[in-house]
């Protein structure tokens, strides 16, 4: 597991999520966490968002998806209630007054334009995630079969 993950070649690591990425079986060990002799932790609450906000980012595209899956709720409840005001218009020959339309205005243009920022989104997520050049498999063991001897001989 160590030279996997010294083999990665990315600059921003973030080592807890890196292990667990490579994928080797994990377990527990048990121990009695004793009192600091000296000094204090490093670790504060900002650093501990920090690493957790950098694991959300460097091993998830979901922020991403999800940006474009609320650009998409957005844009599609602008264009149901802009059907709503148009059909209200023609069967109740009452059109949308003051408000309405700036509400219908905002929802879809919103909605669209967050739903373009996460798809740009997504080309980014796969430029940068191609430059990680992060391994594809990771073998574990290999097993000698008579094909292996063959092709060696």
């Amino acid at each position: 597991m160590i030279d996997v993950v010294s083999e990665l070649g990315e600059r921003n690591r973030n080592l807890y999520g890196l292990v667990a990425w490579v994928g080797f079986k994990q377990t527990k060990v048990n121990f009695e966490q004793r009192d600091r002799k000296a000094g204090s932790s490093k670790w504060t609450t900002r650093k501990l968002v920090k690493l957790a906000l950098d694991s959300l980012v460097q091993f998830s595209s979901a922020p991403i998806r999800l940006m474009s899956y609320i650009g998409l709720a957005f844009a599609s409840i602008g264009f149901l209630y802009a059907t709503v005001l148009v059909g209200r218009a023609v069967f109740i020959r009452r059109g949308p007054e003051g408000w309405t339309s700036v509400v219908v205005a905002v929802l879809v243009i919103g909605g669209v334009q967050l739903l373009m920022l996460g798809l740009l989104g997504e080309y980014l997520w796969r430029g940068v995630d191609e430059t990680r050049q992060r391994a594809l498999y990771i073998i574990d063991k290999r097993k000698s079969t008579d094909y292996n001897r063959e092709r060696s001989s």
